[in-house]
């Protein structure tokens, strides 16, 4: 009973360079996160245009190691374009690409790579979590190629995606039509996306910066991508298994698929004092959200608490559905 994790472009590969030591410190060796082998191998496939970032978090080792099969990147960039993303620059499906400079394109490879994970799992795959960005070309494009692919491949599995959008003052000049193609993806093939901004993850690290919450010296993509991390890991790592399709329940409405993520602590003796749900509350209100339109109605919301005293329980995390 697994879960198979899809990291795509540098963006993607960095939240997975966050998430995997969370991971193997709440379930070091726990087989619904990591093959067992000699070194736990987390079942995850780290997929990148281009090799510097991909292979410098495989060759990293703290007491799991990644299969090297589970690695696809090419030689070259996507140049923050959809379009070279989504298809890797082969004219037709035999052509030698300039880019990869292989006739088999990137995607493909990433396909081979994720089937042989989910052939590991014996029959126990429960779903499969996506992460990329959508400002770049790879994250985009490539991105938005394997989801359609992973869900013709596995249509009945249930597929969670967390992108993360640019910083609105802009990155790359194509970055704005990169971002609606692949919210057009995402809407019509995810069957949830939890949706991070950078604008709104740079604020918080600023604010746990300054506030010295943070453990990191300064802000930075690696603060930014560990709060992500940290709010996924109460999610995926309840008591059970992992289920994403248990997650997922927070949307009762097909059609309304993005949802925001986002976690909070209470600290000693706060808590001793407090009910469950205004521990919750409090917490929660000081957390940097996304902008949300409208009245900000929420169709539907979970919540997960853990790690105190049943009388008086420190929330970790909640996830709410936003209204299109």
């Amino acid at each position: 009973m697994s879960t198979v994790f899809l990291h795509v472009g540098q963006a993607g590969c960095q939240i997975g360079e966050a998430l995997w030591p969370a991971l193997f410190q709440e379930r070091p060796g726990y087989t619904d996160f990591f093959a067992p082998r000699l070194l736990p191998c987390p079942r995850a496939i780290l997929v990148d245009a281009e090799p510097k970032v991909v292979e410098k978090i495989a060759a990293s080792s703290d007491g799991y190691s990644f299969d090297p099969r589970s690695v696809a990147t090419a030689q070259s960039g996507r140049g923050g374009n959809f379009a070279l993303g989504y298809t890797g620059g082969h004219s037709t499906p035999s052509a030698v690409s300039a880019l990869d400079g292989a006739a088999e394109p990137l995607w493909t490879r990433a396909l081979n790579a994720m089937r042989l994970q989910v052939e590991a799992c014996h029959g126990g795959h429960l779903g499969t979590l996506m992460s990329y960005s959508l400002g770049g070309g790879t994250g985009s494009g490539l991105g938005s190629r394997l989801l359609e692919e992973v869900r013709d491949a596995y249509p009945k599995m249930p597929l969670l995606v967390t992108p993360v959008l640019p910083i609105s003052s802009g990155e790359n000049p194509m970055q704005c039509y990169n971002v609606l193609l692949s919210l057009s993806w995402l809407q019509d093939l995810a069957d949830g996306v939890l949706l991070y901004e950078n604008d709104s993850l740079m604020a918080l690290s600023e604010a746990e910066q300054a506030s010295g919450a943070s453990g990191f010296e300064s802000t930075s993509l690696a603060s930014m991508n560990g709060i992500i991390a940290r709010d996924l890991i109460p999610h995926l790592c309840p008591d059970q298994v992992c289920d994403l399709s248990e997650l997922l329940s927070v949307a009762p409405v097909g059609s309304m698929k993005f949802a925001q993520l986002f976690s909070a602590g209470v600290k000693p003796p706060r808590y001793e004092t407090q009910t469950t749900t205004k521990a919750v509350l409090e917490a929660l209100g000081g957390t940097v959200r996304l902008r949300s339109r409208g009245d900000g109605n929420v169709l539907a919301a979970r919540c997960v608490v853990r790690g105190m005293r049943a009388t008086a329980l420190a929330p970790k995390t909640s996830l709410k559905l936003l209204k299109p």
